[in-house]
């Protein structure tokens, strides 16, 4: 079974690659793990995509913008992100409104 969107089309999958080396934070300190470039934001006219100071930012920013033509992609260091313990989708979400 393959997922189809609610006019019936089946999605298309793309594999983004992980940044090619563990993320290093500007402060220098190692972390034991890859970064990811899926968590972007999707914007009205901008993608923002997580980017790591790494040779695989280049690769990922590219396959994102072929992804989206008609939307500019931007790379952020995100890498002083990971001390709050989220990416750009995440802090980016939206606040709710006080109705009372």
């Amino acid at each position: 079974m393959q997922a189809k969107d609610a006019e019936g089309n089946k999605y298309k999958y793309v594999y983004l690659p992980l940044s090619k080396n563990n993320v290093t934070l500007e402060n220098g300190k190692q972390l034991d793990y890859k970064g990811s470039y899926i968590n972007y934001y999707i914007a009205n006219q901008v993608i923002l995509v997580p980017n790591y100071n790494d040779p695989n930012d280049k690769i990922a920013n590219e396959m994102i913008q072929k992804l989206y033509p008609d939307r500019k992609v931007v790379g952020i260091d995100v890498r002083e992100l990971y001390k709050n313990g989220g990416m750009i989708h995440c802090i980016t979400q939206q606040q709710p409104i006080n109705l009372k």
